[in-house]
Protein backbone atom coordinates (compact mmCIF):
# COMPACT_ATOMS: atom_id res chain seq x y z
CA UNK A 1 0.00 0.00 0.00
CA UNK A 2 1.31 3.79 -0.47
CA UNK A 3 0.93 6.09 1.85
CA UNK A 4 -1.19 8.20 -0.66
CA UNK A 5 -3.47 5.50 -0.98
CA UNK A 6 -4.72 6.90 2.58
CA UNK A 7 -5.04 10.10 1.60
CA UNK A 8 -6.99 9.23 -1.97
CA UNK A 9 -9.68 7.02 0.73
CA UNK A 10 -9.91 10.20 2.67
CA UNK A 11 -10.24 12.45 -0.48
CA UNK A 12 -12.37 10.54 -2.75
CA UNK A 13 -15.09 9.86 0.56
CA UNK A 14 -15.12 12.77 1.91
CA UNK A 15 -15.98 14.39 -1.93
CA UNK A 16 -18.36 11.96 -2.98
CA UNK A 17 -19.76 10.82 0.21
CA UNK A 18 -21.94 10.61 2.38
CA UNK A 19 -21.10 7.00 3.10
CA UNK A 20 -22.57 4.60 5.59
CA UNK A 21 -21.43 1.03 6.71
CA UNK A 22 -20.17 -1.36 6.16
CA UNK A 23 -16.94 -0.14 4.61
CA UNK A 24 -14.94 -3.16 3.12
CA UNK A 25 -11.08 -3.33 1.99
CA UNK A 26 -10.69 -5.83 -0.20
CA UNK A 27 -8.12 -7.96 -0.34
CA UNK A 28 -6.07 -5.97 2.35
CA UNK A 29 -4.07 -6.60 5.35
CA UNK A 30 -4.98 -5.71 9.30
CA UNK A 31 -1.15 -4.09 9.10
CA UNK A 32 0.32 -3.87 5.39
CA UNK A 33 3.83 -2.04 5.01
CA UNK A 34 3.00 1.35 3.64
CA UNK A 35 5.58 3.22 1.27
CA UNK A 36 5.65 7.06 2.24
CA UNK A 37 8.38 8.07 -0.42
CA UNK A 38 8.79 11.44 0.72
CA UNK A 39 10.30 9.75 3.95
CA UNK A 40 13.01 8.38 1.40
CA UNK A 41 13.51 11.38 -0.75
CA UNK A 42 13.65 13.51 2.10
CA UNK A 43 16.45 11.24 3.97
CA UNK A 44 18.45 11.07 0.86
CA UNK A 45 18.36 14.84 0.59
CA UNK A 46 19.57 14.96 3.58
CA UNK A 47 22.57 12.72 2.64
CA UNK A 48 23.61 15.29 0.02
CA UNK A 49 25.75 18.12 1.71
CA UNK A 50 27.78 15.06 3.15
CA UNK A 51 28.41 13.98 -0.41
CA UNK A 52 30.21 17.65 -1.37
CA UNK A 53 31.65 17.65 1.85
CA UNK A 54 33.28 14.22 1.36
CA UNK A 55 33.33 13.99 -2.04
CA UNK A 56 32.47 10.30 -3.22
CA UNK A 57 30.97 7.45 -1.37
CA UNK A 58 34.54 5.48 -1.36
CA UNK A 59 35.34 8.28 1.25
CA UNK A 60 32.26 7.55 3.52
CA UNK A 61 33.47 4.25 3.64
CA UNK A 62 30.95 1.60 5.73
CA UNK A 63 28.87 4.66 6.57
CA UNK A 64 27.68 5.43 3.36
CA UNK A 65 26.02 1.98 2.92
CA UNK A 66 24.40 2.28 6.05
CA UNK A 67 23.56 5.92 5.63
CA UNK A 68 21.61 4.54 2.13
CA UNK A 69 20.26 1.71 3.48
CA UNK A 70 18.26 3.63 6.20
CA UNK A 71 17.31 6.53 3.82
CA UNK A 72 16.01 3.88 1.70
CA UNK A 73 14.38 1.75 4.33
CA UNK A 74 12.84 4.94 5.80
CA UNK A 75 9.88 4.82 3.62
CA UNK A 76 8.13 1.85 4.88
CA UNK A 77 6.30 2.02 7.92
CA UNK A 78 3.82 -0.65 9.52
CA UNK A 79 0.54 0.94 10.63
CA UNK A 80 -2.68 -1.33 11.74
CA UNK A 81 -5.23 -0.63 10.25
CA UNK A 82 -4.34 2.56 8.53
CA UNK A 83 -7.99 3.61 6.99
CA UNK A 84 -8.92 3.68 11.08
CA UNK A 85 -9.68 7.36 11.09
CA UNK A 86 -10.98 8.00 7.97
CA UNK A 87 -13.28 4.18 8.29
CA UNK A 88 -14.36 3.83 11.69
CA UNK A 89 -14.83 -0.09 12.13
CA UNK A 90 -14.15 -0.79 8.46
CA UNK A 91 -13.76 -5.10 7.62
CA UNK A 92 -10.18 -5.93 6.28
CA UNK A 93 -11.55 -8.96 4.05
CA UNK A 94 -8.23 -10.20 3.14
CA UNK A 95 -7.97 -13.96 1.90
CA UNK A 96 -4.45 -14.68 3.32
CA UNK A 97 -6.12 -14.55 7.01
CA UNK A 98 -9.31 -16.07 6.85
CA UNK A 99 -11.20 -13.50 4.78
CA UNK A 100 -13.37 -13.63 1.55
CA UNK A 101 -11.64 -13.64 -1.68
CA UNK A 102 -13.65 -10.41 -4.30
CA UNK A 103 -16.04 -13.31 -5.92
CA UNK A 104 -17.20 -14.61 -2.51
CA UNK A 105 -18.40 -10.93 -0.94
CA UNK A 106 -21.77 -11.56 -1.78
CA UNK A 107 -22.02 -14.94 0.20
CA UNK A 108 -21.49 -12.46 3.45
CA UNK A 109 -22.90 -9.11 2.06
CA UNK A 110 -25.41 -9.65 -0.45
CA UNK A 111 -25.55 -5.73 -1.45
CA UNK A 112 -25.31 -3.99 1.49
CA UNK A 113 -21.43 -2.70 1.10
CA UNK A 114 -21.49 1.16 1.31
CA UNK A 115 -17.57 1.32 0.22
CA UNK A 116 -15.54 -0.71 -1.53
CA UNK A 117 -11.92 0.02 -1.38
CA UNK A 118 -9.22 -2.28 -3.61
CA UNK A 119 -5.73 -0.49 -2.79
CA UNK A 120 -3.00 -2.23 -4.60
CA UNK A 121 -5.06 -5.69 -5.22
CA UNK A 122 -6.17 -5.30 -8.74
CA UNK A 123 -2.83 -6.10 -10.35
CA UNK A 124 -3.25 -9.02 -8.60
CA UNK A 125 -5.96 -10.36 -9.56
CA UNK A 126 -6.25 -13.35 -11.90
CA UNK A 127 -9.57 -11.93 -13.68
CA UNK A 128 -9.58 -8.44 -13.11
CA UNK A 129 -12.62 -8.37 -15.70
CA UNK A 130 -15.12 -10.17 -13.07
CA UNK A 131 -14.78 -8.14 -10.28
CA UNK A 132 -17.30 -4.84 -11.15
CA UNK A 133 -19.66 -7.98 -11.48
CA UNK A 134 -18.68 -9.62 -8.07
CA UNK A 135 -18.86 -5.71 -6.05
CA UNK A 136 -22.06 -5.26 -7.69
CA UNK A 137 -23.88 -7.96 -6.07
CA UNK A 138 -21.99 -7.48 -2.94
CA UNK A 139 -22.73 -3.53 -2.56
CA UNK A 140 -25.84 -1.43 -2.16
CA UNK A 141 -27.00 1.03 -4.99
CA UNK A 142 -25.37 4.34 -4.54
CA UNK A 143 -22.23 2.54 -3.21
CA UNK A 144 -18.53 4.50 -3.43
CA UNK A 145 -15.61 2.58 -5.19
CA UNK A 146 -12.11 3.62 -4.78
CA UNK A 147 -9.71 1.78 -6.53
CA UNK A 148 -5.75 2.39 -6.49
CA UNK A 149 -3.10 0.30 -8.38
CA UNK A 150 0.86 0.82 -9.19
CA UNK A 151 1.13 1.82 -12.99
CA UNK A 152 5.18 2.01 -12.63
CA UNK A 153 6.23 -0.13 -10.38
CA UNK A 154 8.56 -3.22 -9.42
CA UNK A 155 7.01 -6.60 -9.68
CA UNK A 156 5.96 -7.93 -6.43
CA UNK A 157 4.60 -11.48 -5.94
CA UNK A 158 2.11 -11.77 -3.51
CA UNK A 159 2.06 -14.16 -4.53
CA UNK A 160 2.11 -13.33 -8.05
CA UNK A 161 1.52 -9.60 -9.79
CA UNK A 162 -0.18 -10.46 -13.37
CA UNK A 163 -1.31 -6.52 -14.06
CA UNK A 164 -0.51 -2.73 -14.91
CA UNK A 165 -3.51 0.15 -15.23
CA UNK A 166 -3.49 3.18 -16.69
CA UNK A 167 -6.67 5.42 -15.42
CA UNK A 168 -7.93 4.58 -19.12
CA UNK A 169 -7.14 0.71 -18.15
CA UNK A 170 -9.19 0.88 -15.06
CA UNK A 171 -11.85 2.62 -17.07
CA UNK A 172 -11.96 -0.44 -19.45
CA UNK A 173 -12.16 -3.05 -16.52
CA UNK A 174 -15.00 -1.30 -14.77
CA UNK A 175 -17.23 -0.15 -18.04
CA UNK A 176 -19.93 -2.51 -16.50
CA UNK A 177 -23.87 -1.59 -16.95
CA UNK A 178 -24.58 -1.67 -13.14
CA UNK A 179 -21.78 1.26 -12.42
CA UNK A 180 -20.60 4.77 -12.85
CA UNK A 181 -17.61 5.74 -13.42
CA UNK A 182 -17.41 8.91 -11.28
CA UNK A 183 -13.41 9.53 -11.76
CA UNK A 184 -10.36 8.10 -12.88
CA UNK A 185 -6.52 9.96 -13.26
CA UNK A 186 -3.20 9.73 -12.02
CA UNK A 187 -1.53 9.60 -8.11
CA UNK A 188 1.92 9.30 -7.81
CA UNK A 189 4.11 10.37 -9.73
CA UNK A 190 7.91 10.14 -7.77
CA UNK A 191 10.78 10.44 -10.78
CA UNK A 192 14.08 9.04 -10.88
CA UNK A 193 15.90 11.72 -10.26
CA UNK A 194 13.82 11.92 -6.27
CA UNK A 195 16.21 9.29 -5.06
CA UNK A 196 14.21 6.55 -4.60
CA UNK A 197 16.02 3.19 -5.12
CA UNK A 198 14.49 -0.01 -5.81
CA UNK A 199 15.67 -2.22 -2.17
CA UNK A 200 16.57 -5.60 -4.44
CA UNK A 201 18.48 -4.18 -7.51
CA UNK A 202 19.36 -0.21 -6.07
CA UNK A 203 18.39 1.14 -9.47
CA UNK A 204 16.70 4.28 -9.57
CA UNK A 205 13.34 3.76 -9.21
CA UNK A 206 9.95 5.40 -10.60
CA UNK A 207 6.66 5.00 -8.59
CA UNK A 208 3.46 6.26 -10.76
CA UNK A 209 0.03 5.53 -9.60
CA UNK A 210 -3.33 5.39 -11.37
CA UNK A 211 -6.84 5.68 -9.39
CA UNK A 212 -10.66 5.38 -9.79
CA UNK A 213 -13.62 6.38 -7.82
CA UNK A 214 -17.13 4.58 -9.29
CA UNK A 215 -20.58 4.35 -7.74
CA UNK A 216 -22.91 1.30 -8.33
CA UNK A 217 -26.17 2.82 -10.01
CA UNK A 218 -29.12 3.30 -8.14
Amino acid sequence: MFADDIALVFKMVTKHGPVSPPFVECGGLESPTIADYQRTIDAMAAMRPLDIIERTPEQWGARYDDALAKAQHARYLQIRRPLESTLPGYVCEDPGAGGLPIELLAQKYDRSIGVAILLSVLEHVDRPWEVPGHLVRAMRPGGLIVVSVPWAFPWHGSPEDHYRYSPTGLRHVFKHEAIEIIEAGWRLDVPAEAGVKCIRTGRAQIIQSAYLVARVRT
